[in-house]
């Protein structure tokens, strides 16, 4: 797990693996391939979203402290084998159910649309993707005895390599479930006008009542020099 969380689920999808779970599925290899590569980076982008503020980050890690991992079965012997994939699946279905509720399935729909899958095959490669990446975070936290916040600290490492792979139709499509770019600078927010201090409304009070008294007097001056030069 030294190297992240994408590069180990990468792992378990070798070509032979896909080819495998192709045939399964009923599906063409070039759709489940597509689905695959953009079900890895959104899965693990929607948990690191989801631990990204300390209220996701205490549910998640609740969760995945008080449930035992599920049983220890090579990648592919689970991957290969119809009970064990569909146990899988339900599994991972569950957790997202557990975080997202209804809005899981707007997830599959998103990934069935962008990959040409259909439905059924998309949602068995949520699942599965999603039980695989709960059991990373288990081994993850077990192997490490990491408390929260260090476990925190490490997610955060997963962010900028997570969305440099997810294709960017997707990521515009699951705002809810990815949360913004966090590549992309924030704008600082334009300053308010001041309300004038003290001082300078004394000033311009100053100003107003001059131009009061000023231009009256301006104009009487005026009058009364066109009346003079009348009369002379």
């Amino acid at each position: 797990m030294t190297n992240g969380l994408l590069v180990y689920l990468r792992s378990v999808f070798t070509p032979s693996t896909v080819s495998r779970l192709t045939l399964a599925l009923n599906e063409k290899a070039a759709p489940v391939q597509k689905a695959l590569d953009s079900l890895l980076p959104a899965v693990v982008g929607g948990v690191l979203y989801q631990a990204s503020s300390p209220e996701g980050t205490a549910a998640l890690y609740q969760l995945l402290t008080t449930t035992p991992p599920g049983e220890a079965l090579p990648a592919s012997q689970l991957l290969d084998t119809d009970a064990y994939r569909q146990q899988a699946a339900d599994l991972g279905i569950d957790l997202l159910w557990q975080l997202y509720g209804p809005q899981t399935y707007q997830l599959i729909g998103a990934v069935a649309q962008h990959s040409r899958i259909n439905v059924g095959s998309a949602i068995t490669l949520t699942g599965v993707v999603t039980w695989l990446l709960r059991e990373a975070l288990h081994r993850q936290l077990a192997d490490h005895s990491l408390a929260q916040a260090h476990w925190t600290i490490r997610l955060e490492d997963e962010v900028e390599p997570v969305w440099r792979a997810l294709p960017p139709d997707l990521a515009g499509s699951l705002g809810w479930f990815l949360g913004p770019d966090p590549r992309e600078p924030v704008r600082p927010v334009a300053p308010l006008a001041s309300e004038p201090t003290g001082e300078a409304v004394t000033g311009l009070s100053w100003l107003r009542w001059s131009l009061y008294l000023v231009v009256p007097l301006l104009l009487l001056l005026l009058f009364l020099g066109l009346l003079r030069a009348l009369i002379g």
